[in-house]
């Protein structure tokens, strides 16, 4: 997991894979959204398991709490600069959500604008990526079972 802790979404740092450009293209910052464990009673020995459950309750007890998440940027250029916290979401409610209709832009920046050649790949790949997915659960059910062969068949557009 390369040091990415799995069963817990709130021990981990989460970090852009691109820098984004800001303040009309005048500053290069990269991007981390930071979980914080203060004042929320996410630090109980009872939610600090390893395994699925116990990371669904503590993801389950975070939103009970409203626990802070902040975005934090830190300029390009010199590693050793501060990230500098802009702003703290706070989660409100669990949603459900459908699978099939739940899309990321990795290219859209609300006033951040990716930039490099991963984001000019992510253009054309991310799409094409949207286009090939189920478009129910159903579908995407039958599509678990599917061979090798009937996958590789639909992925070059065959049926």
């Amino acid at each position: 997991m390369y040091g990415l802790n799995k069963f817990d979404y709130f021990s981990n740092l989460y970090y852009a894979q691109v820098p984004y450009r800001s303040d009309d293209g005048f500053l290069d910052v990269w991007i981390r959204l930071v979980p914080s464990l203060d004042d929320s009673g996410l630090n109980d020995p009872a939610l600090s398991g390893v395994d699925t459950a116990t990371r669904e309750a503590r993801l389950t007890k975070a939103v009970a709490v409203h626990a802070p998440i902040r975005i934090e940027v830190q300029r390009t250029g010199n590693r050793r600069e501060p990230f500098v916290p802009i702003a703290e979401l706070r989660l409100q409610s669990e949603i459900q959500i459908d699978q099939e209709a739940l899309h990321f832009d990795p290219v859209e920046g609300r006033g951040f604008v990716p930039h490099g050649a991963l984001t000019s790949l992510r253009r054309s790949v991310y799409p094409a990526s949207v286009h090939g997915r189920a478009c129910s659960h159903e579908e995407r059910e039958r599509r678990e079972h599917e061979s090798i062969v009937k996958r590789v068949t639909r992925f070059f557009g065959r049926t």
